[in-house]
């Protein structure tokens, strides 16, 4: 597995979950957020813990080609320079975290966008990119295990050496 579906299997879940959450619990996280605002230990256990997160990520997963990767990495390094601005200013997150109170749709808007990257992220791309991957073909060899990969149509027609007895890979329909 790589470490692109590995980081994206494990932050989907949790985007989707936070969003889900902030969609229907508002006045919760509104008062996690108040207590947030009146605690130094909190801001620096939260930079602290974003910066061990962001750094993990970065470190693993500094990708910056034009895909669904992009997204895992500017994750990391959002998270990284959130964490550093928490530890360093924590007065801007502060005057961050009470201008987020003064709206009333900050929080809906944060929870559909926490749950728009945690479906792309977790659902739609990982089932896409985990299916069977196309093993090499031997040249010399035949199909003779049905449903070796989801391809196998693909895995037949460069075999050359099976017969034309139906075209079904499973038939060990090879003339050796």
């Amino acid at each position: 597995m790589t470490a692109s579906i590995f980081i994206a299997r494990l932050l989907g879940p949790v985007f989707a979950v936070v969003g889900i959450a902030l969609l229907f619990k508002v006045e919760t996280y509104r008062a996690i957020l108040q207590e947030f605002i009146r605690s130094p230990a909190l801001h620096y256990l939260a930079g602290f813990l974003g910066l061990l997160a962001g750094l993990a990520v970065v470190l693993t997963h500094n990708i910056w080609v034009f895909d669904w990767r992009l997204i895992i990495t500017l994750i990391g390094w959002i998270t990284l320079l959130r964490a550093v601005v928490t530890i360093f200013q924590p007065e801007r997150i502060v005057a961050l975290g009470n201008a987020v109170l003064s709206h009333r749709g900050a929080f809906l808007g944060a929870g559909a966008i926490n749950l728009l990257i945690g479906a792309d992220i977790g659902l739609f791309r990982i089932f896409r990119l985990t299916a069977a991957p196309i093993a090499p073909v031997d040249p010399n060899q035949c199909v003779d295990r049905p449903f070796a990969t989801l391809d196998w149509r693909r895995r037949l027609l460069r075999c050359g050496r099976c017969s034309s007895s139906g075209g079904v890979p499973w038939a060990n329909a090879c003339e050796r």
